[in-house]
């Protein structure tokens, strides 16, 4: 990809499209795409000064399926399939 510093959001949701970007707040998550290689397009600060990181989605397929083989188990399956839930949260 390129090596573009663009100096709003605006420029890059013009270049990438909003539709083709992934919003990424969490930093296990974030620091797994940097081993992989996948770099955010843009960096912003979140609620409380939380790190969000902004993808293009068509580089990060490959990360989010090592991602969700991957992920600690923190529990959060069997409290869906408790109660029933079968949401996705990746590209199928």
């Amino acid at each position: 990809m390129d090596n573009i510093k663009y100096k709003t959001f605006e420029d890059v949701t013009e270049v990438y499209g909003k539709t083709n970007l992934c919003k990424i707040c969490n930093i296990k998550q974030i620091i797994t795409y940097a081993k992989l290689g996948v770099q955010p397009v843009w960096i912003d600060e979140g609620y409380g000064g939380k790190l969000i990181a902004y993808y293009f989605i068509p580089e990060t397929k490959v990360a989010w399926k090592y991602w969700l083989e991957n992920r600690p188990d923190t529990g959060q399956a069997k409290n869906a399939a408790d109660r029933g839930g079968n949401r996705s949260a990746g590209w199928e």
